[in-house]
């Protein structure tokens, strides 16, 4: 069993500590994913339940206000003359048989068909169209690549191994170096699109080879020109064994 430090395209950072070494990469990554959304599911729960129950609470001084002002019949008040002559007259008005409708009569028996037809061809809670079901439909997943990252670089940037999610965790550790455990990258890019920050391992590998040359050219150069001194000065700064400090004891001592 390995633990595994697992790091998204987000940036999110999850450790496993119970990894198989015979599981495949692809498995891992969906048995993380699953403790992920179980993990997120348990917080929004509690931060539900502990919305639902703060809101449950009841505020003693409004309850008290409020059913002080609650009395039955306050509200009430008799209906005058004035109110009942005015109500009636507002009431529509029958239509006499074999009689033409007035004009106030056709207002009144036409305008609301019309309103309830302007509110039906209005009504912004209509159900959405195919075309936006589709659209939900269509959304392709995302594409998952899988790197390991190298430690003990001298690059800016991240340096990552390419590794195939199909292989085993042991098949994809084998010859490589990870520090304390190893940290996965899973990213939606290709290697050979990597965004900026991060670095393939064998693009660092040549860069350090680059500069090595360089560094060796550059010796052989002073070397010629201050006839070996510098040479000589590294070896100079070389570790001494044990023979070696016997010798300069003796030389010391004059023995």
């Amino acid at each position: 069993m390995w633990t595994v430090e697992w790091v998204a395209a987000d940036g999110q950072k999850n450790i496993d500590n119970d990894s198989s070494e015979g599981r495949q990469i692809r498995e891992l990554w969906g048995e993380m994913k699953a403790k992920r959304l179980n993990a997120e599911k348990g917080k929004k729960r509690k931060r539900e339940n502990e919305k639902a129950t703060a809101a449950q609470v009841p505020n003693d001084q409004e309850s008290e206000q409020q059913s002080s002002t609650d009395t039955p019949g306050k509200d009430l008040q008799p209906i005058s003359k004035e109110s009942a002559v005015n109500a009636e007259s507002s009431a529509p008005r029958d239509i006499a048989v074999g009689g033409a409708p007035t004009q106030q009569d056709t207002v009144s028996t036409f305008a609301a068909p019309a309103d309830d037809q302007s509110n039906a061809t209005t009504d912004p809670n209509k159900m959405p169209g195919p075309a936006e079901q589709e659209d939900e439909s269509t959304d392709a997943p995302t594409p998952e690549h899988f790197y390991l990252l190298r430690p003990f670089t001298a690059s800016k940037s991240i340096v990552l191994t390419p590794i195939d999610a199909s292989k085993t965790l042991t098949e994809c550790l084998k010859e490589q170096t990870v520090l304390e455990f190893p940290t996965i990258y899973v990213l939606p890019d290709e290697p050979q699109s990597l965004p900026a920050g991060f670095q393939l391992a064998e693009h660092y590998e040549k860069a350090q080879k680059a500069e090595e040359a360089e560094v060796d050219a550059l010796v052989q150069r002073t070397n010629q020109s201050t006839g070996g001194a510098l040479t000589a000065a590294r070896e100079e700064e070389k570790p001494l064994d044990a023979n070696s400090i016997l010798d300069m004891l003796k030389r010391d001592v004059g023995v």
